[in-house]
């Protein structure tokens, strides 16, 4: 309680709020504000625990002074006009709340915690904002992830020239669109398009140099999980989750033609006019149109991945753990690829040059893994390949 200096009278404090505490001055019934006293409000910012700025510009270092953002990672500074200034766009954002009724404010740490490095990440101004604008969206693990993989890409990058610092390619296009996840991409023969198939139950066909979805393939009942371009660049074939193998013309959206592996979960590919179909059962089917002219058993577990590599052989990637590859026209195995602990996801075949290869993929409990294997170990004479891996092991 507070006292009118010259009445005596008593005056009420309001109560103080978690974000600011004020002073109102109340006079009991009937009488007036006395000339001398003006009522005031004064507010007082809630306590925040904020970084102090040793904590701040070691967060900007170890990010490489970009932003945590992954699809951001702008750079939060430089030079500015003056010959000795420097600007700073960066922000050290917390990852739980510095005060009370803040975004992501988590009460069971104590305020050297929320002052704490670990509770900081680097952003720009721009994702700073926007991560405190949308706080179910951006979480504070997703934000920990964030953080951990900006730096982990600053470490990776430091003292490295800018043409040095991607081991295996400089991303030049994101092509948007799809609804759901993209599990099998191809590329046109002419290297100018591509074809996506995705669990949004449709295939795409892309203009990669302008980043334009020229066509939307519609008919599968579910899920498309592979596809295949013809060598001629003519037809596109796909296959889907329950068994359906669809071919379209590949500037039409509808089907031409509809049959069904015979078992579930598609993989394609064609040879020549005809396409070859794995699934479930372990088969390899193979078909002109809607007919099939040959199947054969060549897995003990689902095929995964259909590669046709010329003369009429076909490699062939299995839930088995292993890579086969298989003579269409004497219907044998001419070679078996083993090393890999868990199923191998994908398989894919490079000629002739010395040192280069393409990969596939396994998943295993244990994560991604590699294994090659080298040009003597694969097949044919004259035609010498490499194929490497990715597998769990």
């Amino acid at each position: 309680m507070l006292e009118h200096p010259k009445r005596g009278r008593r005056l009420r404090q309001a109560p103080t709020s978690a974000f600011a505490s004020s002073l109102s001055l109340h006079f009991g019934t009937g009488h007036q504000y006395p000339p001398t006293l003006t009522p005031t409000l004064v507010l007082v910012p809630a306590h925040r625990d904020n970084f102090d700025a040793q904590t701040k510009a070691l967060l900007a270092r170890r990010a490489g002074d970009r932003c945590s953002k992954p699809d951001c990672r702008a750079p939060t500074s430089g030079p500015s006009l003056l010959p000795a200034g420097a600007i700073n766009l960066g922000v050290a954002g917390h990852i739980t709340a510095a005060a009370l009724g803040r975004p992501r404010y988590d009460p069971s740490l104590t305020a050297p915690q929320r002052r704490c490095i670990d509770n900081g990440l680097w952003l720009c101004q721009v994702c700073g904002k926007l991560v405190d604008s949308d706080v179910s969206r951006f979480t504070a693990d997703e934000l920990r992830q964030w953080r951990a993989a900006a730096e982990a890409a600053a470490s990776r990058e430091l003292g490295k020239p800018v043409g040095a610092r991607s081991h295996f390619a400089i991303l030049e296009h994101t092509l948007t669109g799809h609804t759901n996840y993209i599990w099998d991409v191809v590329v046109t023969p002419d290297g100018r398009r591509a074809i996506s198939a995705s669990n949004d139950r449709t295939a795409a066909l892309w203009d990669l140099a302008n980043d334009l979805r020229l066509c939307v393939y519609r008919g599968a009942e579910t899920e498309v999980c592979s596809v295949a371009i013809s060598a001629d660049g003519g037809r596109v074939a796909g296959g889907c989750l329950n068994g359906d193998v669809l071919v379209w013309a590949v500037h039409r959206p509808e089907p031409l033609v509809r049959f069904s592996h015979g078992a579930s979960d598609a993989k394609v590919a064609w040879l020549g006019g005809s396409i070859i179909s794995g699934g479930q059962d372990g088969y390899l089917r193979l078909w002109t149109n809607d007919r099939l002219r040959q199947e054969d058993l060549v897995h003990e577990a689902a095929i995964l991945k259909v590669a046709p590599l010329g003369s009429g052989a076909i490699a062939t990637a299995s839930e088995d753990t292993t890579i086969r590859v298989w003579a269409l026209r004497d219907r044998r195995q001419l070679r078996k690829f083993t090393g890999h602990c868990g199923g191998v996801n994908s398989v894919a075949i490079a000629d002739g040059v010395q040192g280069r290869c393409e990969w596939f993929n396994g998943r295993h409990r244990s994560g991604l893994g590699s294994r090659s294997w080298p040009p003597g170990a694969c097949f044919r004479g004259s035609q010498r390949s490499r194929v490497a891996g990715r597998g769990g092991c």
